[in-house]
């Protein structure tokens, strides 16, 4: 809709007067007559956007390997304190962010992270991991133990048959982790808000909600909508590929799975 079509009373649904110009401005592809502020949020967003995807994407591919092995030695190995282990890996993803929005603030304002990709990508691997860890043990737990005993008895060794025979086998469970782990790398609000607004690794969520502010001026409905709409394409491409992963997850609760289950090999 055109800018004053989307504040017209009453409000209506479907536009009489349809237009993608406002697709082009927040992708900077604009007229001589589009400058100033506007423009400068173009830049901004199309910058935030590629952010977005170098964090979500780095967070992803960290979390799912560091969860892939932290949740077989959770699923395959009894040692002590193993429930004790489980429970800190759930506590720690149920802790709210505002509670640890301040100690991540002083920790990386003191060794320069703030306003960098590497200092969010740290925070945001603080839920991925434990998530991906709670999840894959659940997967793992499930597999079954005849084919990695015949990899230990061929000589493969732990990571092995981890890397060469279970994850090949739990496929669809380490793709469904990583799609849910960029999702939610993708759209995390608070700790970019805190951690980098203003700063050249701006992600897409901050910059967006500044439509609202001064940087335009004024609230601009069609540039927000336009923004929102564009912000969700990677979002929606990744769960129509991947939906049937999803679909196929095996999330058990881990404390339940049995000690005699682990492998009998040193």
């Amino acid at each position: 809709m055109t800018q004053v079509e989307t504040l017209a009373m009453p409000t209506h649904f479907v536009p009489e007067d349809p237009t993608l110009i406002f697709y082009g401005r927040v992708l900077g592809l604009v007229g001589e007559e589009y400058t100033g502020v506007k423009m400068r949020y173009a830049v901004l967003f199309v910058n935030a956007f590629q952010n977005s995807i170098i964090v979500a994407g780095v967070t992803t591919l960290i979390a799912v390997t560091v969860g892939s092995v932290a949740g077989y030695a959770f699923a395959r190995f009894s040692f002590r304190r193993k429930n004790t282990w489980l429970m800190s890996i759930l506590v720690s993803r149920a802790l709210p962010a505002a509670s640890m929005a301040i100690p991540f603030f002083y920790m990386f304002t003191l060794a320069r992270l703030v306003g960098t990709h590497v200092g969010l990508i740290l925070t945001h691997m603080s839920f991925a991991i434990p998530l991906a860890t709670w999840v894959l043990l659940g997967y793992f737990a499930n597999l079954p133990l005849e084919v990695e005993r015949a990899g230990r008895m061929d000589g493969l060794g732990r990571l092995s048959v981890l890397f060469r025979i279970v994850i090949p086998m739990a496929k669809g469970g380490v793709a469904s982790v990583g799609i849910l782990l960029f999702l939610l790398s993708w759209s995390e609000f608070f700790f970019a808000l805190i951690l980098t607004v203003g700063s050249p690794a701006e992600t897409v969520p901050p910059v967006v909600s500044q439509l609202t502010s001064i940087l335009v001026g004024i609230a601009h409905p069609s540039l927000l909508a336009a923004s929102t709409c564009i912000s969700l394409v990677p979002v929606i491409i990744m769960g129509v590929i991947f939906q049937r992963y999803i679909l196929r997850l095996k999330i058990v609760d881990p404390v339940t799975v049995r000690a005699g289950e682990e492998i009998p090999f040193a």
